[in-house]
């Protein structure tokens, strides 16, 4: 413990030296204020760098890290879902539209994923034709798979 008082001691008086020097050559003005930071951040660090070496602070700073990353992961793969949720609905509804145009009434349903790569690409695509010809719903089928780049299966 006095080890990491003495390193504490060492560490803020070396910072506060160069906080000091590094003001002197800095007149007022926007620079001041960002060097000034700077020295806060640096007296910050040299005041708590030393806690960092005590053994309990290792093991809570790992479990703190390991957390973090399981939030982060949980966190990517929400992203994953709602980001693959608007695009489905984005294809969808555009597909809608276009068979409205071609006087077809459809719904569409959409399945997307994500690939090895973290790209999202369509799995499925589910169409609900109603009271349409073999034609008609064979229009649609193939402004599907022109436009939209799915193929017919």
């Amino acid at each position: 413990m006095i080890e990491v008082f003495r390193q504490m001691l060492v560490g803020v008086t070396a910072a506060a030296i160069l906080a000091g020097v590094s003001l002197q050559f800095v007149k007022e003005g926007p620079l001041h204020e960002a060097v000034r930071v700077a020295a806060g951040l640096m007296l910050t660090l040299a005041l708590l760098l030393p806690f960092s070496r005590l053994p309990g602070a290792r093991m809570a700073f790992s479990e703190a890290v390991s957390g973090l990353q399981g939030a982060a992961a949980r966190a990517a793969a929400e992203n994953q879902r709602i980001a693959a949720s608007s695009v489905g609905n984005a294809v969808a509804i555009y597909i809608e539209d276009r068979a409205a145009e071609m006087g077809v009434k459809c719904t569409a349903a959409v399945c997307m994923g994500g690939d090895e790569n973290g790209q999202l690409e369509t799995k499925s695509v589910t169409l609900y034709i109603e009271g349409a010809t073999e034609e008609e719903r064979s229009a649609v089928c193939q402004m599907v798979a022109q436009e939209c780049g799915i193929p017919i299966y």
